[in-house]
């Protein structure tokens, strides 16, 4: 009888990956608390849209005339559904560049998963892994920033807080001046930061499970 050759890692990965996968998407849609956080997130969207349209709306009426934002500014896009019909056309928003926007958007928020994957790989805590990515996306490149210092300035300029909004085509202007790099360098940036962390998480487990 001919024996069988054991299965390689590689082999036993690349099967139990889609398995492991299926298995995480039945177990978060069979939960309330699944739906519930999506009912949250739905109805917190609506009224940030809403108070943002509202705002700019408020602008338009004192200066007299419809406000052209640019759909490049993320969170402000969201009024698109709202602005337009609610507020009487005072606040304007391309449709093919809100389209862009949202693309960009879902990369992003993709990428950020990724990272916070790596880094719960790497961490082994809930905790551990929501503080270390808080300070990644936002604390430690505000910080950085606000010491005045250009080293710290320029390393924060280059984490995914900064990255993401060169990435976005943003126009805000955190750091006292334009990000100075394109929306191909910012994704560039999150991908290397991405990366990083998804190279933490396997250096870890290899580690810890060989």
């Amino acid at each position: 009888m001919s024996r069988i050759a054991p299965s390689t890692p590689a082999r036993v990965v690349t099967r139990a990956l889609p398995q492991a996968v299926a298995a995480e998407w039945v177990k978060a849609w069979s939960v309330r608390s699944t739906w519930w956080c999506l009912a949250c997130a739905v109805v917190l969207g609506v009224l940030a849209a809403a108070t943002l349209a509202g705002a700019n709306a408020t602008d338009a009426v004192r200066e007299g005339g419809a406000v052209r934002i640019p759909a490049s500014e993320a969170v402000v896009s969201a009024t698109s559904l709202l602005s337009l019909d609610a507020f009487g056309h005072l606040v304007v928003l391309p449709p093919g560049e809100v389209a862009l926007d949202l693309l960009r958007t879902g990369v992003y928020f993709a990428l950020v998963g990724v990272m916070t994957v790596g880094a719960g790989v790497a961490m082994r805590s809930a905790a551990g892994t929501l503080s270390v990515v808080f300070m990644l996306l936002m604390g430690l490149p505000l910080l950085l920033s606000m010491t005045g210092t250009g080293l710290a300035v320029e390393a924060s300029l280059r984490m995914p807080m900064f990255a993401e909004l060169a990435f976005m085509d943003s126009a805000d202007d955190l750091t006292g001046g334009p990000i100075p790099y394109s929306a191909g360098e910012g994704l560039a940036w999150l991908l290397a930061w991405t990366a990083a962390a998804m190279a933490a998480g396997l250096t870890v487990l290899h580690r810890r499970d060989a």
